[in-house]
């Protein structure tokens, strides 16, 4: 409609109308998600539990490896310097 109307539109109808569209757009994403959740959520959780029970102990050891790395990196070393 916008593309219609051309400059015969004002700035500012142009704006509340594109403002409109982008919450609309929103809402309806909302909804979707809503809805494929309720529809689809159950089947999701149990693929993604069958899929990724393998996987877990290896993301535990890389996370734990990733904090043990930190907290040694943030211990203090004097590493043989004078004061």
């Amino acid at each position: 409609m916008l593309g219609l109307l051309g400059r015969t539109f004002d700035d500012g109808r142009r704006e509340w109308l594109a403002r409109l569209g982008a919450w609309t757009g929103l809402y309806a994403l909302a909804w979707i998600v809503a809805v494929g959740f309720s529809l689809f959520g159950y089947d999701a959780v149990q693929w993604l539990k069958a899929t990724l029970s393998a996987g877990i102990p290896a993301v535990l050891a890389w996370a734990g490896t990733t904090v043990g790395g930190l907290l040694a990196g943030k211990s203090f070393h004097d590493c043989g310097s004078k004061r």
